[in-house]
């Protein structure tokens, strides 16, 4: 007979039960395991979703029209919004182009669906539709262990909506410098600089790129909307009756850039072939009472405090121009009949004497038609020659060109200039006014945007 320990059979059960209950917590412990991996992928995959669609709408928004509904320019948005998205999903992505047609644009990059929309009407915003794009994306996260328990994927959807609105008007460009690696705008002496409601804007990135003559604070006086250069600019602008200083901007573009750069008009030049000008046969006539045409050395007037009469036209320079201590004056000229426009294919204007200028610029019903309308002096691209506008008092012009000159606006001038002066660089000397009077149809400096999330 065999005799069994109680207390050792008991242990015996008692194993086994410990066994069933060890797997069953392991295989929970399993289970759970494998939700909290899939549900952190799913986390992983929101955050991955949002960052794209956040980039996708940001995109997408700077291509949306400011003022009114615009179709053209919200459907760039929905296909820059799109090709945003698929990038920043699938680097290799590229995305099926936005139909032309509806505000919503839908397509798939991988396991993620796509919907780009604009105009999007965004409840409690005040922001109009057509500055609102959208964009959502939904991406299915699959069950990686939870499967294992027959578990669905888990889909995420993420949305985005960006605006783009304008937080103020362009500024009236007044002055422009356009050289990009110097000292752009010096100021020295007691002169006076005016630009009436309008932007001195200089492109050059050099420190600094508005200056003062010998590194210091001149008697100067300045008064503007907007001081703006790519580089630094002096500290005795702060001082000035200037609305805003801007350093670091980026560059402005030419607003004459379009223009030809080859004055053809048949009153000066019969033929033209861009940089290379066939020499014009219509010979101007130079001294105190002058017609348009071709003046291929130049033009001095005549010693004298006389009075040089232009008659309207064009006036073909392959040479300086200087009045001497002469006004210059345009009697004839009109709306109807037409303005002066010099044209310096090579020299300048060199007017550094006692005498005033005050001429109508050209108009656009003249030979040469609208292109030049508005300007008083066109000096071509590629001519360096300085520029000097000097004289005593009450001179006026229309809009200057001379993009890649110098202009020194010296005397004891009050000269005034109705429209913009576009130069290389700019030296204000002696006892000088200089007024520019913008216009409100011209030229305008980029409105102030505000880019950003609206949710």
């Amino acid at each position: 007979m065999v005799l069994t320990n109680p207390k050792t059979a008991a242990v015996r059960g008692e194993r086994g039960a410990v066994l069933i209950l060890s797997v069953l917590l392991m295989t929970s412990l399993l289970g759970v395991t494998a939700f909290v991996v899939d549900l952190g992928n799913a986390r992983q995959t929101a955050r991955n979703v949002q960052g794209a669609a956040d980039a996708a709408a940001l995109a997408g928004s700077q291509d949306l029209p400011l003022a009114a509904l615009d179709p053209a320019m919200a459907l760039t948005a929905r296909n820059t919004a799109r090709t945003y998205a698929a990038s920043s999903l699938d680097d290799n992505a590229v995305g099926p182009a936005c139909a032309s047609q509806g505000d919503t644009c839908t397509f798939t990059v991988g396991a993620a669906t796509v919907t780009a929309t604009t105009p999007y009407a965004l409840n409690d915003s005040t922001v109009p539709s057509y500055n609102l794009v959208r964009v959502e994306i939904c991406e299915a996260n699959p069950a990686l262990f939870s499967k294992v328990w027959s578990a669905d994927p888990i889909t995420v959807c993420r949305e985005s909506v960006a605006r783009r609105i304008q937080a103020a008007p362009g500024t009236e460009i007044g002055m422009m410098a356009m050289n990009p690696t110097t000292c752009t705008v010096q100021f020295n002496g007691n002169t006076e600089v005016v630009i009436q409601g309008g932007a001195l804007l200089s492109n050059s990135t050099s420190n600094p790129a508005i200056c003062m003559a010998g590194g210091g604070c001149a008697n100067f006086t300045l008064t503007a909307e907007l001081v703006a250069a790519g580089g630094t600019i002096t500290d005795c602008v702060d001082a000035q009756n200037v609305g805003s200083v801007v350093e670091g901007a980026d560059s402005f573009p030419d607003p004459f850039a379009a223009l030809p750069d080859t004055v053809c008009d048949p009153l000066a030049a019969t033929a033209c072939n861009g940089a290379t000008p066939s020499v014009p046969t219509a010979v101007g006539v130079c001294g105190l009472a002058m017609s348009p045409g071709y003046f291929g050395s130049g033009c001095s007037s005549p010693n004298g405090n006389n009075t040089v009469n232009m008659a309207p036209g064009v006036y073909w320079f392959n040479g300086s121009f200087n009045p001497r201590n002469n006004n210059v004056r345009c009697p004839t000229c009109s709306a109807a009949a037409g303005g002066v426009l010099m044209y310096f294919y090579n020299g300048s204007l060199s007017h550094t004497g006692n005498g005033t200028v005050q001429l109508l610029p050209y108009q656009a019903g003249q030979t040469a038609g609208s292109t030049y309308a508005g300007l008083s002096i066109y000096q071509r691209r590629s001519n360096g020659t300085v520029m000097s506008l000097g004289g005593t008092a009450g001179s006026g012009m229309g809009s200057i060109y001379a993009l890649g000159a110098r202009i020194t606006m010296t005397g004891t001038s009050d000269r005034v200039i109705d429209g913009i002066v576009v130069a290389g660089s700019y030296e204000f000397q002696g006892n000088s006014t200089t007024t520019v009077n913008t216009s409100p149809t011209g030229p305008t400096t980029e409105p102030e945007l505000d880019i950003g999330l609206e949710l």
